[in-house]
């Protein structure tokens, strides 16, 4: 198995999801960095709607969310959304401070 699928890794972990059939489902995929940008509320603290998303709270959103959308090279960087500021950035997804949800 390569370094970059083992499940601590962003596709790795999606990987996982998908052989779980996480609630009958073997789809799942990271968001794009648009998509997760997209959930972005500026005028709200945190970032994020949580009349939407009512398990996010202030400390969730001090994490930083990877995206499925590469960052340059090597193949490990990715883009990454904060909810605290909302902000985007790059980084090596192999920081283990940083948290994957899958969508479908």
């Amino acid at each position: 198995i390569e370094e970059w699928q083992k499940p601590f890794e962003t596709a790795g972990f999606k990987n996982a999801i998908n052989a779980t059939n996480l609630y009958g489902f073997n789809d799942w995929r990271l968001p794009s960095k648009d998509e997760l940008f997209g959930l972005v509320k500026p005028a709200l603290s945190p970032k994020i709607d949580t009349t939407w998303f009512v398990n996010f709270s202030t400390t969730t959103a001090f994490q930083r969310f990877w995206t499925a959308t590469q960052a340059g090279t090597p193949n490990r960087w990715a883009w990454s959304i904060y909810f605290d500021s909302g902000t985007a950035e790059a980084g090596n997804t192999r920081y283990a401070t940083t948290s994957v949800r899958v969508v479908r």
